[in-house]
C-alpha cells in the first residue's frame, strides 16, 4: 500500500479524497477534487520529485478536466486525437542528411533518442518514413543541448497562423506595489501534446546506431514545427482563461508563467490552486524550477523581478556572460566577425526591458557595421569604426550601473467630463474659449495650435474628444478665414526712397 501526503493530510493510494480545505479556494471546489487512481499517481510522482515521469498521454486521460473548464471543440479533439497538422499541400517525400552539429555531438544525440524511445515519445519503424528530416543539436548558452527535428523541409507547407504571444509587458499589467509572487515551468511542455498518427510519416529521422541505421517518427509535438508554438499556446489558453475567470493574476509564455497576487496570503492561495489545476489537466510541472512559495524576487524570462521595488533587473549571470563576450572581442584586437558583433547586439537589445531605450541609442553605430556586410562570416576591423569602439567600451565600463526602468510608474490622476455633441457642454466650452483666443491672436497657427493640443490631450487619456463638435469645427473654420488675411505688399525699394 501506497501512503503519500497531500498537504498536511495523509492518504491511502486508491482512495477518492478531496483536497485539505486549507488548500482550496471557494470558487472552484470541484475542480480541486481528485477523481481516480490515475491522479494520485500524478499527485504522487510530482511531490515525491521523480524525475522519470513520462508526460506521453497525460492531456489525454485528464480529457474530463478539460471539460470542465469549457475547452473548445478544436483543443478537445486535439487532446483526444492528437495534433492535425494544418498542410497546404502534402511534403515531397525526400531523405535528408543529419546536420553537422548533430554528427559532432554524436552521444548527446544517442542518448537524446533512447530517452525518447524509453518515454514513447518516438516510434521506431520498419520502412523509411514519407519524410526523413536531419536532427540538429541547439546548444545555449550554459552548456545545455536540446535535440531538434529541423522541419524545414515540412514547415513549407504548413499554414502560417498568427498568434500573440504573452510576455514581460503582458504580465506588467497584473503589477501592484509591493506585491508577491509565483513562477512554475512545464516539463517538456511540446511533448504533453501528441501527434494525430496519420502526420507522423511528415516527422520522421535516422540515426545510425554503430552499423544499422535506424528510422524513427515523433508521435508527440517535437522542437522544429513551425506551428508548435501556435498549437502548445493553444492548449494552455483555456486553462488560462479558467484562472482569469476567478481573479487569477497570472501570465504564461509557452511553459513559464508567473503569477502576481496583491498579499502573501492570497498569493499562497492561488499557488495551492494552480499547482493543483496543472496536475489534474495532465501538465507536469518541472519542480526543479517552479517556486510555488510566494516570494517579492524570483527570475522569469531572463529578467530578476523584484516585485518589492517594481523593478526588472538584468541577472548576474548574464551580465557576466555579456561582459565576457566583450572581452571576446576585445581580444581579437576588435578584428572579428559581423556573425560575432550580431550576438553582441542581439543581447543588448534584449536587455530593453530592464533598462529602456539606451539599448538602441547605443548600438546605432555598431548596426551600421553589421549592415555594411556581404557575409555574416566576414571579418571587420572596428579600429576604421572608431564610434562602434566606444558603443561596445560604454557598455562593458557601464553595465553594470544603468538604473533599470520602473514597471509602475506614477501617473498623475485627472478626470474630463466631455460630451462631443453639436450642442454639448464640452463642444460649447471649447468653442467659447476658441472664441477667445481668436481675438487675441494674430494669426491660424495659434489656434490650430490650440485645437490640435486638446485633441491630442483628450486621446491621450482616453477620453471622450470635443474637438470632434460641429460647432466647434465651424468655429475653428471661422479663425482661418478671419486670421488668414493676406499680407499687403510693400512698396517696391527705388532710387526715389
Amino acid at each position: 500500500m501506497v501512503v503519500f501526503h497531500i498537504g498536511q493530510k495523509t492518504v491511502k493510494k486508491g482512495e477518492i479524497q478531496q483536497l485539505p480545505e486549507e488548500h482550496q479556494t471557494e470558487r472552484s471546489p470541484d475542480i480541486l477534487k481528485v477523481q481516480n487512481v490515475d491522479n494520485f499517481d500524478s499527485f504522487y510522482d510530482y511531490e515525491s520529485g521523480t524525475s522519470c515521469i513520462n508526460v506521453k498521454n497525460r492531456l489525454k486521460n485528464s480529457l474530463d478536466f478539460w471539460k470542465n473548464i469549457n475547452a473548445s471543440k478544436f483543443i478537445l479533439d486535439l487532446i483526444e486525437n492528437g495534433y492535425k497538422i494544418p498542410l497546404i499541400n502534402e511534403p515531397e517525400s525526400v531523405l535528408l542528411r543529419n546536420n553537422k552539429s548533430a554528427l559532432e555531438h554524436k552521444d548527446f544525440v544517442e542518448k537524446a533518442v533512447q530517452e525518447l524511445i524509453d518515454a514513447s515519445l518516438i516510434e521506431e519503424v520498419s520502412n523509411r518514413p514519407h519524410v526523413v528530416n536531419p536532427l540538429t543539436v541547439s546548444i545555449n548558452s550554459s552548456g545545455k543541448g536540446r535535440l531538434i527535428l529541423d522541419l524545414r523541409h515540412v514547415n513549407k507547407q504548413v499554414v502560417y497562423s498568427k498568434i500573440k504571444f504573452e510576455d514581460w509587458k503582458t504580465a506588467s499589467q497584473f503589477l501592484t506595489s509591493d506585491c508577491f509572487g509565483f513562477a512554475f515551468d512545464l516539463k517538456a511542455g511540446y511533448h504533453h501534446i501528441n501527434i494525430f498518427p496519420n502526420h507522423q510519416k511528415y516527422l520522421g529521422f535516422s540515426w545510425k546506431f554503430g552499423e544499422t541505421v535506424k528510422y524513427f517518427v515523433f508521435t508527440v509535438l517535437p522542437f522544429g514545427l513551425c506551428s508548435a508554438g501556435y498549437v502548445f499556446t493553444k492548449v494552455v489558453r483555456p486553462l488560462i482563461a479558467h484562472w482569469h475567470k476567478d481573479g487569477i493574476k497570472i501570465t504564461v509564455y509557452l511553459d513559464d508563467g508567473l503569477c502576481l497576487a496583491e498579499t502573501e496570503k492570497l498569493c499562497c492561495e492561488q499557488s495551492v490552486r494552480v499547482k493543483n489545476d496543472l496536475i489534474l489537466s495532465g501538465f507536469v510541472p518541472n519542480k526543479d524550477k517552479c517556486i510555488w512559495t510566494p516570494v517579492q524576487t524570483l527570475v522569469w524570462l531572463g529578467f530578476t523581478w523584484n516585485l518589492k521595488s517594481s523593478l526588472m533587473e538584468l541577472p548576474l549571470i548574464k551580465i557576466e556572460n555579456f561582459i565576457n563576450l566583450i572581452d571576446v572581442i576585445l581580444s581579437k584586437a576588435f578584428k572579428v566577425k559581423i556573425r560575432l558583433l550580431a550576438k553582441l547586439c542581439g543581447k543588448i537589445i534584449s536587455f530593453s526591458p530592464a533598462i529602456g531605450n539606451v539599448t538602441q541609442i547605443m548600438t546605432r553605430c555598431t548596426f551600421s557595421v553589421i549592415n555594411l556586410r556581404q557575409d555574416w562570416d566576414q571579418y571587420v576591423d572596428l579600429r576604421q569604426h572608431s564610434d562602434s569602439i566606444q558603443e561596445i567600451m560604454f557598455w562593458k565600463q557601464n553595465i553594470h550601473c544603468l538604473k533599470p526602468v520602473p514597471l509602475l510608474r506614477n501617473n498623475s490622476e485627472f478626470n474630463v467630463f466631455t460630451d462631443a455633441s453639436d450642442i454639448g457642454a464640452g463642444g460649447y466650452l471649447q468653442g467659447l474659449y476658441l472664441q477667445n483666443l481668436i481675438q487675441s491672436a494674430n494669426h491660424y497657427s495659434v489656434i490650430e495650435s490650440a485645437f490640435y493640443g486638446i485633441k491630442w490631450a483628450h486621446n491621450l487619456a482616453g477620453v471622450a474628444n470635443p474637438c470632434d463638435s460641429e460647432m466647434v469645427r465651424l468655429i475653428v473654420e471661422a479663425s482661418r478665414r478671419k486670421l488668414n488675411r493676406p499680407i499687403e505688399k510693400k512698396s517696391p525699394v527705388t532710387s526715389l526712397i
